[in-house]
C-alpha cells in the first residue's frame, strides 16, 4: 500500500511516468507493473494526447484513508508509550505486596 500511495501522491496533478517513477523510487519494471494495478482498480487514468497519468477521484479518497490509517497508528503508537510510562514508573517505587 505504500508503494501505491507514493505513486498516487506523485500523479496528484498529473505527471509522466518518468518523474512519477523518480519520485515513488522505482524502477520502469515496478512502475509499470503497480500502474497497471492502480488503473484496473481505477485509482489512475492516463491521459494518452498529454502523455500524463492523473489520479482519478476513486484515488483521492485512497490516498485520505491511507494518511487516516497512518494517523491513527502514530496515535496508537503514542498511546502505547504513554501506557509503557505508567508501568516503567511504577516499578521505580516500592514493590507491592499482594497478599495470597
Amino acid at each position: 500500500m505504500e508503494i501505491d500511495y507514493t505513486i498516487l501522491r506523485a500523479a496528484l496533478e498529473g505527471q509522466r511516468k518518468t518523474r512519477i517513477m523518480y519520485q515513488s523510487r522505482l524502477n520502469l519494471k515496478q512502475l509499470n507493473q503497480r500502474l497497471g494495478v492502480l488503473i484496473e482498480c481505477e485509482l489512475v487514468s492516463f491521459l494518452p494526447v498529454e502523455h500524463r497519468y492523473v489520479i482519478t477521484e476513486r484515488g483521492r479518497a485512497f490516498t485520505k484513508a491511507y494518511e487516516r490509517r497512518n494517523e491513527m497508528a502514530e496515535s496508537l503508537i503514542q498511546q502505547d508509550k504513554e501506557l509503557a510510562r505508567f508501568l516503567s514508573s511504577s516499578r521505580e517505587k516500592k514493590p507491592v505486596v499482594v497478599p495470597v
